[in-house]
């Protein structure tokens, strides 16, 4: 045991010697601003994050429409006692719901037994029937299932706009870092070249002061000046290794695998740069601002979503009304229908409405204050 635990030790420390994180570079050692946006939006997790978002909405579509997809229904009950067959009832049926409130149906019934109801009893065949059943009151303009499919399409135009939104926000902390990267680089290379210059300064006053062409007190004064801008160096190196880091936070691969950016690599020079900045918006754009904005038509669908809502609270005030027709018909030689008759159906009707209302009443006007 000592033996293998060894062994599993120096492979894991060979393993942590090999192991290096990944490193983003160009072959040109030049990452520019175009090609960093185009990186982040292709690999980092939040553009998938985004995508997912705008996802959403098609799938809370796809689920309101299933309030209409057909359904199969289907039930059998027996009942043996004392070696008799007390009753036997079959039944399957199919339901199509509409986006009018009518629902079409159709089904077949093939009841028997020694002790089964009179009213139930079907011939040896069955019986099928088809039919409609309608909303008059309560439903019929809106129910819920129209209600939620209505919804749905707004609410996945809404979450199209909050992945805009996302994105938008996203991008933009994205180009803050990469500016922010491009002046801390800016601001090194001039201090390095500062340094340069005030060594040489240095280094010639130093030499004239040796010479006698100039006071020792110059000397001092330069290498000073030299420290200051050492300085000023060591203090724009630091801010440019953070920057950096901040950078890394955007360059992903795959959206799962962190990138560091390897230290060769510069942003674009000043005149690319100012290049890939897009023009400024202009006053006409302004002014669509506040009928095209994201924001501003995320609240109007909010605002559309509440009209149905208070619709639908409206549609219960109206009393609860359902009328049912089906056509029935034997199943002689296996062939529905062969034999209709119109005197052959049944049909009912059920109504149904609360005297005070207060309930709906209350959910009304709840749905006026929101």
């Amino acid at each position: 045991m000592k033996f293998i635990a060894n062994h599993i030790t120096l492979f894991l420390f060979l393993g942590l010697l090999t192991w290096s994180p990944n490193v983003f570079s160009q072959g040109s050692n030049q990452l520019t601003f175009e090609e960093f946006i185009t990186i982040v939006k292709e690999n980092h997790p939040m553009s998938h994050i985004s995508t997912l978002k705008g996802n959403e909405g098609e799938y809370l579509i796809k689920e309101a429409k299933g309030g209409f997809d057909p359904k199969l229904n289907g039930n059998l009950n027996q009942k043996y006692f004392d070696n008799k067959n007390y009753y036997s009832h079959l039944h399957a049926g199919l339901k199509i719901p509409t986006w009018f409130g009518i629902t079409v149906q159709a089904g077949y019934n093939e009841n028997s037994g020694v002790r089964l109801n009179p009213e139930d009893y079907t011939s040896n065949t069955g019986l099928w029937n088809a039919g409609l059943s309608i909303q008059l009151g309560n439903g019929l303009l809106i129910d819920e299932r129209r209600a939620e499919l209505r919804q749905a399409e707004i609410y996945a135009n809404s979450t199209q706009l909050e992945r805009d939104l996302m994105l938008n926000q996203f991008l933009l902390d994205a180009s803050v870092s990469y500016y922010d990267w491009f002046k801390a680089h800016n601001y090194h290379s001039i201090y390095k070249e500062a340094v340069a210059n005030a060594n040489e300064r240095f280094e010639n006053v130093k030499g004239l002061s040796e010479f006698g062409d100039k006071p020792s007190i110059d000397t001092l004064k330069a290498l000073i000046f030299l420290q200051e801008r050492q300085l000023n160096l060591e203090k724009t190196r630091l801010e440019l290794a953070n920057k950096r880091a901040l950078l890394e936070v955007f360059l992903w691969q795959d959206g799962f695998i962190p990138l560091e950016l390897d230290t060769n690599v510069h942003p674009s020079n000043y005149e690319e740069f100012v290049a890939s900045i897009p023009p400024l918006i202009s006053p006409a754009a302004l002014d669509s601002i506040s009928t095209n904005h994201p924001e501003f038509l995320i609240s109007q669908n909010k605002v559309a979503i509440s009209k149905i809502d208070y619709r639908l609270k409206r549609e219960q005030l109206k009393p609860n009304i359902e009328l049912k027709y089906n056509a029935l018909s034997t199943n002689e030689n296996q062939t529905p229908f062969a034999n209709y008759s119109m005197n052959n159906y049944n049909w009912g009707a059920t109504i149904s409405y609360p005297i005070f209302t207060r309930k709906e009443r209350a959910k009304v006007k709840l749905t006026a204050l929101k």
